[in-house]
C-alpha cells in the first residue's frame, strides 16, 4: 500500500526535485527542466507542501527556473538590485550576496551562520528584511513575537530561511527559549523534542536547522547566539535614490531574481561538495572561522571571491572584537588588562572597579558583579593571603586569561604584553615564598620598564636566587617589547 507524504524538496537517484508556486515539483531533465504534480519513491508518493502560509505570501516559492548567463552575472544582478533598494556598507553589501547564494545550498552543509542587523528606529532595519530576505532559499516571514511552537513546526515543514523581524525579545539570554532554538538552529542534527500535549507518553521531535535572516534593535544578551550572527549596525541613509516605498519593480525583480537562483540551485546542487572546504590559513575567532569554512564549497565556483571574502572576514573579526571591548564584560577585562600593564598583579573586583570609576568614569559595576561576570568568563576571584590579609584575587596567570583578553581587546600588544607577563615562570621549583616574592617583583619592573618604554627592548632574566638556597634557579633571558 502505498503511503502519501509531503515535502517542500526531495533528492531521489541524484535528481533534486524542488518546490515551485503552483503546487509542482520541478527537476532537471538533462539540458532542459520539467515539472511533476507528485514524485514516487519506494512504497511512498511525495506531494508538495501546502498550507494557509502560501496563500498568505508567509511562505514564498519561486516559480520556475530561468537562465542567469553565468555566475558573475548572477551575483552583479543580486548586488545590483541590494544596492538599489538598501544603504549599506560596501563590503556587507558584498557579504549579503554571498550569503543569499549560501543559503540556496545550507541543506549540504553541516552549519550555517545568521545574517543580522541592528539599529534604532528608522535605519532601515525592515527594508533590510525585505531586501535580502525574500532572494534567500524559500523565505519564511516570521517576527520576534511568534510562537515557539509555530517557529518549530514552519521551520521543521518548511526547511527554508527564516526571516524573523524585530527579533527583540524579554530577557534575551540563554534562558529563553525562543533563543535555545536560534543557538541550536546553526548546526545540522540537533534536534529539539517534546512530549505532545495530548498523548505525553509520545515525543516530537523538530530540526531548528536553517538560515535566517534577523533584525532587531539592539545586540542579544546572550554572547553565544551575538556570536552566531554575521551583523551590520544600520544607520540612517543619506542617499536620495533610494525609494522611500517599495513598488511593484521591486516585487518583480526580486521574483526575477528567485527563479535564476532556482536554475542555479538546480544546476549546482551535485557540484557543491561541503568536504571542499580548506582550513584557514589566517588567524580568527574560533566561532567566525566556522561561519567563514562553511563559504569556501561554494568559491570553488566562484573565481576570486575567496580572497575577497578573506579580506572582509578579518575586518569583521577585528570590528567584533572592538565592540565586544566596549561591551559590560569587556569594560570589566580591559581595565584587568591594564591594571596588569601597571604592575598590579593581585588583582581584586574592588580593584577593577576603582580603576573602572577613576579612569574610565563608570558608575554602574559593583564589585560583586564583576565577580559574577569573571566567574562566568572563567576567571573566577580566588582567595589568596596578600600582605598577612586574604584577598579574593583574579588568577591572571591562568591560561584561559589571555584567550579571553584577545577576544575582548582590540589592542594587541596590551594582550603580548599581558601575555609575556603572567606567563612568567621559572622552570624549576622555587624552595619557598621569598624566590616566589622576587618573580613577582621582576613581573612588576617589567611593566613599568613597558609604561615608561614602550618603544625599547627589554632583557628580563626569569629567575631568582633564593635567599635560602645558592643554587641558581634556571635563568632564562627573554626580550620584550
Amino acid at each position: 500500500m502505498l503511503e502519501n507524504k509531503n515535502a517542500p524538496f526531495l533528492v531521489i537517484e541524484k535528481i533534486l526535485y524542488e518546490q515551485v508556486s503552483g503546487g509542482k515539483f520541478v527537476f532537471k531533465k538533462g539540458e532542459s527542466y520539467d515539472f511533476m504534480d507528485s514524485v514516487t519513491a519506494g512504497n511512498i508518493i511525495f506531494h508538495p507542501c501546502e498550507g494557509e502560509e502560501l496563500e498568505k505570501n508567509v511562505v514564498i516559492l519561486p516559480e520556475k527556473p530561468i537562465d542567469y548567463e553565468s555566475i558573475d552575472k548572477l551575483l552583479e544582478t543580486i548586488r545590483n538590485f541590494i544596492h538599489k533598494w538598501l544603504d549599506i556598507p560596501e563590503d556587507f553589501e558584498q557579504f549579503a550576496v554571498w550569503y543569499v547564494l549560501l543559503t540556496w545550498f545550507y541543506d549540504l552543509m553541516f552549519n550555517i551562520c545568521y545574517l543580522s542587523a541592528h539599529g534604532d528606529t528608522g535605519t532601515g532595519k525592515s527594508r533590510f528584511l525585505d531586501t535580502i530576505g525574500p532572494l534567500c532559499y524559500r523565505p519564511i516571514r516570521g517576527s520576534g513575537s511568534v510562537s515557539v511552537a509555530g517557529l518549530k513546526r514552519i521551520i521543521d515543514k518548511w526547511k527554508g530561511t527564516l526571516l524573523i523581524d524585530e527579533g527583540d525579545v524579554k530577557d534575551s539570554n540563554e534562558k529563553n527559549e525562543f533563543i535555545k532554538i536560534l543557538n541550536l538552529g546553526t548546526e545540522k542534527n540537533k534536534p529539539i523534542f517534546n512530549c505532545n500535549k495530548k498523548d505525553p507518553q509520545k515525543l516530537e521531535f523538530f530540526l531548528p536547522y536553517c538560515p535566517k535572516l534577523i533584525t532587531r534593535r539592539r545586540q542579544f544578551e546572550d554572547s553565544a547566539l551575538e556570536a552566531r550572527c554575521i551583523t551590520n549596525v544600520m544607520e540612517q541613509t543619506s542617499r536620495k535614490d533610494i525609494k522611500r516605498n517599495l513598488t511593484s519593480v521591486f516585487f518583480s525583480e526580486q521574483e526575477t531574481i528567485r527563479n535564476k537562483l532556482l536554475k542555479f540551485r538546480l544546476d549546482y546542487y551535485d557540484k557543491i561538495n561541503p568536504e571542499t572546504s580548506k582550513p584557514i590559513d589566517f588567524e580568527l575567532e574560533p566561532r567566525i572561522e566556522q561561519t567563514a569554512m562553511v563559504f569556501y564549497p561554494l568559491f570553488t565556483h566562484i573565481p576570486g571571491a575567496a580572497d575577497k571574502f578573506k579580506k572582509f572576514i578579518i575586518a569583521y573579526g577585528q570590528k567584533v572584537i572592538d565592540e565586544r571591548a566596549e561591551s559590560f564584560d569587556g569594560n570589566i577585562i580591559n581595565a584587568l588588562i591594564d591594571l596588569v600593564i601597571d604592575g598590579e598583579m593581585e588583582i581584586s573586583s574592588s580593584d577593577i572597579e576603582n580603576r573602572l570609576v577613576r579612569d574610565y568614569g563608570f558608575r554602574d559595576y559593583k564589585p560583586a558583579n564583576i565577580g559574577r561576570r569573571l566567574s562566568t568568563l572563567g576567571l573566577k576571584p580566588i582567595p589568596k593571603k596578600v600582605n598577612g590579609k586574604t584577598k579574593k584575587v583574579v588568577p591572571i596567570e591562568d591560561p584561559k586569561f589571555i584567550g579571553i583578553a584577545k577576544r575582548y581587546c582590540s589592542d594587541l600588544t596590551k594582550v603580548e604584553m599581558v601575555s609575556k607577563v603572567t606567563q612568567v615562570t621559572p622552570n624549576s621549583e622555587i624552595p619557598d615564598n621569598t624566590g616566589k616574592k622576587n618573580i613577582q617583583i621582576m613581573k612588576n619592573h617589567i611593566c613599568r620598564n613597558y609604561r615608561n618604554h614602550r618603544n625599547l627592548k627589554i632583557g628580563f632574566i626569569e629567575g631568582c636566587m633564593s635567599p635560602t638556597n645558592s643554587q641558581k634557579i634556571n635563568l632564562k633571558v627573554m626580550n620584550y617589547q
